[in-house]
């Protein structure tokens, strides 16, 4: 009877220890995406029903998490440019939900297409990079305090411009050169509401 108490003992430490620290394996479904480039994996965990809950291309980790499966992942990830997954660890589950709800609020300032504002400069910049062979990507609501800014993408130049102005006045308009691989709206396809 001793043994059976402290067996129930240690069955219920373990149980405790679980839900409070969150899971303490990842999925196959996840670790087959080891030795996968990080871009490549990303399309595969959204048609998973994955969300990105943190990144940081700086300590090269990146946390997903899956409210359906309950599950939440972060990617361990080499540092060359095509940032190849090197490993996957479990996450905790309130870390990646409290990621998910921020990275969501962020998304919903990624809007495709053109922004909804208009003044006699911004319109004249527009017809600018019209007339390079550029259209409205996507725009962001304050990217910064105060401002908003235009991705203007030419797909087949891949020529990539940011169109940026303070969102109260219209003014202080300027045109800068992007990376064209910002020319697509990074936004997840996923429902951001």
């Amino acid at each position: 009877m001793k043994n059976l108490g402290r067996n129930f003992s240690l069955l219920f430490a373990l149980i405790i220890t679980v839900s409070t620290y969150g899971q303490t394996e990842v999925s196959s479904e996840l670790t087959s995406l080891i030795g996968m480039p990080l871009k490549e994996a990303h399309t595969v965990l959204l048609a998973k029903g994955y969300e990105i809950a943190q990144s940081s291309i700086f300590s090269s980790k990146q946390m997903w998490y899956n409210e359906d499966k309950n599950e939440c992942g972060t990617f361990i990830f080499s540092k060359d440019d095509n940032h190849v997954i090197i490993s996957i660890e479990p996450s905790k589950e309130k870390k990646c939900i409290r990621g998910v709800k921020a990275s969501r609020r962020v998304w919903k300032s990624y809007i495709n297409g053109a922004a909804d504002m208009s003044s006699p400069q911004i319109d004249s910049e527009r017809e600018k990079l019209k007339s390079q062979g550029c259209t409205a990507s996507y725009w962001i609501k304050s990217p910064s305090p105060g401002k908003t800014a235009e991705i203007w993408h030419n797909k087949s130049t891949q020529l990539c411009k940011m169109l940026s102005w303070d969102t109260s006045t219209k003014s202080n308009v300027k045109v800068i050169d992007r990376d064209p691989r910002l020319g697509t709206n990074p936004a997840p396809v996923y429902d951001v509401n």
